[in-house]
């Protein structure tokens, strides 16, 4: 099998695969940009991938399909992301920290309506394009 992936998500896909009775040992990891997801497989340079919000215009038209719930396989909740900043920085910035975290809920909010994972793929894709190589 050969498998489209972006480098940061591989051990959840291993982990899931591993945990639902496959060898994820004997899977070729390809490493591809989000934006190159549909094509690989289209194409058949992949027979998976995993991808948001890269999947999700393919997967709203039918052009794909769930296999598993790749974030299952971590865990019910974790942290995916975080923002540190100095205690100094901190104590003498308040209204930027406010402002900040202000920024990223709101940004968080949006992006996760379905609504606008179409939009988002669109924000995220040219800064993905072309930064994945093949192994």
């Amino acid at each position: 099998m050969r498998r489209a992936i972006s480098q940061h998500e591989l051990s959840r896909c291993a982990s899931l695969i591993d945990k639902n009775g496959g060898d994820s040992k004997s899977v070729r990891w390809l490493e591809i940009s989000d934006p190159q997801h549909v094509a690989a497989m289209k194409s058949g340079r992949s027979s998976a991938s995993v991808g948001e919000p890269a999947l999700d215009d393919a997967f709203a038209r039918g052009t794909v399909r769930v296999l598993g719930p790749v974030f299952d396989a971590i865990a019910l909740r974790f942290m995916i992301a975080g923002y540190c900043t100095s205690e100094a920085f901190a104590k003498a910035n308040p209204e930027v920290i406010a402002r900040f975290a202000d920024a990223i809920n709101e940004a968080a909010h949006w992006a996760n309506q379905p609504k606008n994972y179409a939009q988002s793929a669109q924000i995220i894709g040219p800064i993905c394009n072309g930064a994945g190589t093949s192994r």
